[in-house]
C-alpha cells in the first residue's frame, strides 16, 4: 500500500520516491518537477518575477508621486500681485471694455487701487474661517467705491460695468456648480 501511494504522488507531481521502503514516508524527496513539454517553461518563473517587480514599482511610484502633486498648488490669480499691479491690469481691461478716455483712466486706476488696498486689509483682518463678519464692511466698501466710479464714468459706461460684473458673477457660480 505504501508503494501505491508513493507511485500516485510521484506520477506527474514532481515528487520522487528514492529507494522508498514500502510504508515508510521518510524516504520521499521533494525534487524538481519533471521537465515540461512547453518550450518556454524555464522562462516562465523569470517572467512572473518581472511582473511582480513591475507591479511593486508601479505601486511605489503612485504612492510617492501623489503627495508631491497635491503639495504643488498654484496660487489664485492675482494673489501674488500687489493692489497697484491688479488695479493697473483691471484699468487696462476696463479701458478696452468700456472705452475709457485718457482723462478717465488715471482716475479709475486710483479708485481701483484704493479699493483693492482696502479689500486686502479686510482679507488680512478676517481669517479664512471667519468671513461672515467681513460681509457688512465689504458691502460698505463696494458702495463707497461704486459712488466714486459713478462720478468718473458716464451713465452708459457704469451700466456696462454693472453688466460685466453680473456676467462675471454668473461665470463664477457656473464654475462652482460644475
Amino acid at each position: 500500500m505504501g508503494e501505491a501511494i508513493a507511485r500516485r504522488f510521484s506520477a506527474g507531481s514532481g515528487i520522487s520516491v528514492a529507494g522508498a521502503v514500502a510504508g515508510s514516508t521518510s524516504a520521499l524527496n521533494l525534487a524538481r518537477p519533471a521537465a515540461s513539454k512547453h518550450p518556454n517553461h524555464s522562462f516562465t518563473p523569470f517572467l512572473f518575477r518581472m511582473k511582480k517587480a513591475f507591479v511593486i514599482l508601479a505601486a511605489l511610484a503612485c504612492t510617492t508621486a501623489a503627495p508631491s502633486f497635491a503639495q504643488t498648488r498654484m496660487a489664485p490669480v492675482g494673489a501674488t500681485k500687489t493692489p497697484a499691479e491688479r488695479a493697473e491690469r483691471q484699468t487696462q481691461a476696463l479701458t478696452s471694455q468700456l472705452g475709457l478716455s485718457a482723462e478717465q483712466e488715471p482716475k479709475v486706476e486710483s479708485i481701483l487701487q484704493a479699493q483693492l488696498t482696502e479689500m486686502q486689509a479686510l482679507n488680512e483682518k478676517y481669517p479664512a474661517g471667519n468671513r461672515r463678519g467681513m460681509a457688512p464692511e465689504l458691502k460698505a466698501t463696494k458702495a463707497k467705491y461704486d459712488e466714486q466710479l459713478k462720478a468718473v464714468l458716464t451713465p452708459e459706461q457704469f451700466t456696462k460695468l454693472e453688466q460685466l460684473r453680473q456676467e462675471r458673477r454668473q461665470q463664477l457660480r457656473d464654475r462652482r456648480k460644475g
